[in-house]
């Protein structure tokens, strides 16, 4: 009866000892968010708590030590049952002091813990409305500081945008005035090459003066000549019995093309078709350059309609003034005809 007594009373305590780890639980639990916010209180939380962790296995420690000496005093109890009865209740007697000596001091210790967490909780809730108040006042001057530069923006977009239709006016007045210029540039230039044309044509220097410079443009940009191997004005050349003369205006070669031209200030129908006539007796004249594909070319400053229809059915191109060089009027047809 009595060591069931015993037992019952250890089974009492081992769930008081339960119900309290699992209340210490629970109330962990609960505060975990403010642990979590505070991490730096936190770590002094969790050196009070690991001091009562160590209390609690030193508790243990001294229950299971209290637990070893109960069996060994029931033992002896066991094998001295000729003792008394009332030593018995006495040891039991000491025992149970021992243990309610040790379950007010575990109580203290709790109400000495739960101070502190009422403690911390109110320097939590403390330091959350200081943060609070940080936060309005931060929000309040962030609000000011956000309409201030919202006012400043704007006056700045008003003064941008008065800048900008200052600055279009400014450009569209300066691109009417380049217009303008470029127009009479224009006419000047085309004037200027005209009087130019003119001139050299009264002085009989059209072919060194305007068509020369303009060959080797006109074998670049339509047959793909970069660098003439020769080039002359005013060529004179006996045919090859030495028995005429002929003057040239213009000869240039290349490594595939042979360039003749003739020059007419005043270009008339017979002067093309004496220059179409004239191109069968070139070889005579140019043997040397019998392997070379002839690019016959007649060139006036301003040439009518007929005669580069004339030129463009026998093969020969036309060339003449437009605007600041001269440029071929037929291209397309001598050459097309050529290939096919």
């Amino acid at each position: 009866m009595a060591f069931a007594a015993i037992q019952e009373e250890l089974d009492h305590l081992d769930d008081r000892a339960d119900t309290l780890e699992i209340i210490l639980g629970q109330f962990m639990v609960s505060t975990n968010k403010a642990l979590l916010r505070l991490e730096k209180s936190f770590e002094s939380l969790h050196g009070e708590m690991k001091e009562f962790k160590d209390e609690m296995k030193a508790y243990r420690e001294r229950s299971e030590k209290s637990d070893n000496q109960f069996r060994d005093e029931m033992k002896t109890y066991r094998e001295r049952s000729e003792k008394s009865d009332n030593q018995f209740r006495d040891e039991m007697k000491a025992y149970r002091e021992r243990s309610e000596k040790s379950d007010n001091q575990f109580r203290d210790e709790m109400k000495e813990f739960k101070d502190e967490m009422k403690a911390y909780r109110e320097r939590s809730e403390k330091s959350d409305n200081q943060f609070r108040d940080e936060m309005k006042t931060y929000r309040e001057r962030s609000e000011k500081s956000d309409n201030q530069f919202r006012d400043e923006m704007k006056t700045y977009r008003e003064r941008s945008e008065k800048s900008d239709n200052q600055f279009r006016d400014e450009m569209k007045e300066f691109k009417d005035e380049m217009k303008e210029f470029k127009i009479d540039s224009e006419k000047d230039r085309k004037e200027m090459n005209k009087k130019w044309g003119e001139l050299a044509n009264k002085m009989g220097t059209v072919v060194e003066d305007i068509v020369a410079p303009n060959i080797p443009g006109i074998a670049r940009n339509y047959f793909k000549v970069e660098t003439l191997e020769y080039f002359a004005i005013r060529v004179r050349k006996l045919n090859k019995d030495k028995s005429r003369q002929k003057e040239f205006d213009i000869v240039a070669t290349s490594d595939k093309y042979f360039f003749l031209n003739e020059t007419k200030a005043s270009p008339r129908p017979e002067y093309a078709k004496e220059f179409k006539e004239s191109l069968a007796r070139v070889p005579d004249f140019f043997p040397e350059y019998a392997d070379k594909k002839l690019i016959p070319i007649f060139s006036s400053l301003n040439m009518h309609p007929d005669i580069v229809t004339y030129l463009s059915r026998n093969g020969i191109y036309a060339m003449v003034m437009k605007d600041d060089t001269m440029d071929l009027l037929n291209f397309d047809e001598v050459f097309g005809a050529s290939l096919s």
